[in-house]
């Protein structure tokens, strides 16, 4: 689980990097299309929308926001075992579990310098 919110953040970080206001990466590469248009700039409404959003989700789940600031911000040893059930209405439930191994700590950290490196450049 942690490698996915990392994951997720990875490209949520790359997505909202900063363009020109062509449409292209200032390296010169075109930015992909999206949600904010070719020229990627972010709507301060959105933010506010998002952030408000948040402390929506916090307020109505309190111990799920709580479990991840205490828990996956503070750092995930090697050999942490995360265990994930999922229950649908009229289904039964579904677990999985994932053994943190060196290599997703790798991962982790790769992600981390490549977010450093991109917001140092900027």
């Amino acid at each position: 689980m942690p490698v996915a919110i990392l994951i997720s953040s990875a490209i949520i970080y790359g997505y909202f990097r900063k363009t020109t206001g062509s449409g292209r990466y200032r390296t010169g590469r075109s930015a992909p299309a999206g949600i904010f248009g070719g020229n990627r700039m972010i709507n301060p409404m959105t933010l506010l929308k998002l952030g408000r959003m948040k402390n929506e989700f916090t307020s109505r789940h309190p111990r799920v926001a709580a479990f991840i600031r205490n828990e996956l911000l503070t750092g995930v040893p090697e050999d942490t075992v995360f265990e994930i059930s999922m229950t649908k209405p009229g289904h039964d439930t579904v677990t999985c579990n994932m053994l943190v191994t060196k290599e997703d700590l790798e991962l982790l950290q790769e992600l981390r310098l490549l977010r450093e490196n991109e917001a140092s450049n900027e």
